[in-house]
């Protein structure tokens, strides 16, 4: 399923949709076209995503082949802001 896509649909299909990732049911999202996502969508995005995961436990969440390089920072990121870390 593609990110973009989801991200159209708007914010309670997104929170379905990772939820399922979570649960292993559905394949991880191809983020071709996404090169950020606002406050909001980081929100949604996160809720059902557990707060002790790093990225490392994302890359079930993402499909590594298609995530770029700015989205992945946005994401570590906002990990780490949410986890109360600070990136040196």
């Amino acid at each position: 399923m593609r990110l973009q896509y989801l991200l159209e649909k708007g914010n309670k299909t997104l929170i379905r949709y990772i939820g399922l990732i979570i649960d292993e049911i559905n394949p991880p999202l191809d983020c071709t076209g996404v090169d950020s996502l606002s406050e909001d969508q980081l929100e949604a995005l996160f809720s059902e995503i557990p707060e002790d995961w790093d990225f490392t436990e994302l890359e079930n969440v993402f499909d590594s082949e298609t995530i770029t390089e700015s989205f992945r920072e946005q994401l570590i990121t906002y990990i780490n802001k949410r986890n109360g870390r600070t990136r040196n």
